[in-house]
């Protein structure tokens, strides 16, 4: 062939094809798909943590005057009282419980066992026989401890945040 022919045989260059607006790799996709569920996920726990601060700390504190008065049950009423309401004020933002006292509070502490522990119960040291300057109980420490954590229990919905 002559130089002619080939040069006769030649196209001309065509362009490339313009490439996509956006054209990952598989592998960038799937590490991007992998990332967004670790950061999903991350963030879900994170408020889930939030939400249980609240509930935590009210246990920790329990605990830390449990151990604080182990066979004084004047000592731990006076100690949980002040605690229910820090947890009440808490967990039940506005409602106006700071002035509440009496009966009108053992029936809320009450609402929150779902029974009437307080009331008529080893809790009912919570009403006028917390403010005598010689407190004579007719419970135990153990009985304080088991009601306080029920009422713990039942109103740790709302601790979270949650209605309930």
């Amino acid at each position: 062939m002559t130089q002619s022919e080939l040069l006769a045989q030649l196209k001309d260059i065509r362009p490339p094809v313009e490439p996509a607006w956006w054209l990952p790799a598989p592998g960038h996709l799937l590490a991007g798909l992998v990332l967004l569920l670790l950061l999903t996920i991350t963030a879900f726990w994170l408020l889930r943590r939030r939400a249980d601060r609240k509930l935590i700390q009210a246990r920790r504190e329990l605990r830390r005057i449990a151990a604080a008065h182990v066979d004084d049950t004047p000592g731990l009423a006076r100690a949980l009282a002040p605690w229910l309401k820090r947890v009440a004020l808490q967990a039940f933002p506005g409602q106006r419980l700071e002035g509440i006292t009496g009966e009108a509070w053992l029936e809320f502490l009450d609402r929150g066992v779902g029974d009437q522990g307080f009331s008529r119960g080893a809790g009912s040291v919570f009403g006028a026989d917390i403010y005598r300057p010689v407190m004579v109980s007719r419970t135990t420490t153990g009985e304080l401890l088991e009601l306080c954590d029920s009422w713990l229990a039942g109103i740790a919905p709302r601790l979270r945040g949650k209605s309930g």
